[in-house]
């Protein structure tokens, strides 16, 4: 974890892109601690905010753009033989297809905001033929909204980041991340009815 702080501490916002365009390319990736800590350090403001979040939405969106076209030239043969190391085994693989089928565009949204599914969405977008439009929009919206919700989160916890990383391996990510937005909205509502009342 030190390395980590190290790495994006002291190459910023590279660190962050390349972080996060891994992560984007199937190869797992710490980019929940990684924007956490950016957070982190956008409240000591050791880097900005918005850059922070323009790297990480690039950096997402450019990994996914290569994954894409990975999947749109292979087609489903190259996710037949190669989805296991993608973790798109057999099973997995049928009920993406059939989520594509359904849902199309809001999968490639979903999956690129919630943790884990970033790692594969890309790849069958390609292989299962959908348009490039259809494509980039929900990837960039996707890669925007993930990192607008992270870094906050960092700058909300502070010099307590290291505490929520161990909530995050007890509870699971998803949970984690969503008690720290109710707090985080609890605590805005707060601060706002004190202003107002007094």
């Amino acid at each position: 974890m030190h390395s980590l702080l190290f790495f994006v501490g002291h190459y910023g916002y590279p660190a962050i892109f390349l972080i996060l365009a891994i992560e984007s390319l199937g190869v797992p990736s710490p980019s929940e601690f990684s924007l956490l800590l950016a957070g982190y350090l956008v409240d000591k403001h050791q880097l900005a905010f918005w850059p922070v979040v323009l790297a990480a939405a690039a950096g997402s969106t450019a990994g996914a753009g290569v994954a894409y076209w990975v999947g749109l030239k292979g087609g489903r043969p190259f996710l037949d033989r190669y989805g296991r190391y993608l973790s798109l085994p057999p099973p997995r693989l049928e009920a993406v297809e059939r989520w594509f089928g359904r849902h199309g565009w809001k999968v490639v949204y979903v999956g690129r905001v919630v943790s884990g599914i970033r790692l594969y969405v890309s790849y069958p977008a390609g292989a299962f033929g959908m348009n490039l439009p259809s494509f980039i929009i929900p990837t960039v919206a996707g890669a925007l909204t993930w990192p607008l919700l992270a870094v906050p989160a960092g700058m909300y916890l502070g010099d307590n980041w290291r505490l929520f990383l161990g909530w995050a391996q007890a509870l699971g990510w998803l949970s984690a991340v969503v008690v720290l937005l109710v707090a985080a909205v609890l605590l805005c509502l707060h601060k706002r009815s004190r202003k107002i009342f007094g």
